[in-house]
């Protein structure tokens, strides 16, 4: 059971992440879903997710490195990358910039269907690969 979790969540990776297949959801998507913390719902919601990540990013690719399965659910670590050449979030206007972001998202299953989902990335550190956010400088010196 843990490795059929694990190969759905690779699906959804595979057909949906990366290859833009939105009628995927439809199958792999519980129709009670919700996303955390953003707080999408429903298999539109699910959809609405992925085309915003197309729209914001050309050449998007996500990487599966690792996955974890237990009872019903599966953690799975990405490394997303990416142009930024579309709007972000609806305001932050395309920076031009190559991007890597660091996901871990856990898929809760429901009937073998994604019924939750918690989304944890570094989102800080994208701000600061697009320009949005200033990256530290540091010196190396010791003050000494």
């Amino acid at each position: 059971m843990l490795e059929e979790l694990k190969a759905l969540s690779q699906r959804v990776v595979s057909d949906i992440y990366n290859a833009g297949d939105f009628d995927a959801v439809e199958e792999l998507f519980h129709p009670q879903y919700v996303q955390k913390p953003i707080g999408y719902k429903g298999q539109a919601g699910a959809r609405r997710f992925v085309e915003e990540l197309h729209a914001a990013f050309s050449n998007l690719s996500f990487d599966l490195v690792g996955q974890i399965a237990e009872d019903d659910s599966v953690v799975n670590l990405l490394i997303m990358s990416g142009e930024h050449t579309g709007a972000l979030l609806e305001h932050i206007p395309p920076s031009g910039k190559n991007v890597v972001v660091i996901y871990a998202i856990i898929h809760r299953y429901v009937d073998n269907r994604i019924v939750e989902g918690v989304i944890i990335s570094d989102q800080l550190g994208l701000m600061q690969q697009i320009g949005v956010v200033p990256t530290p400088v540091w010196s190396g010196t010791t003050g000494a």
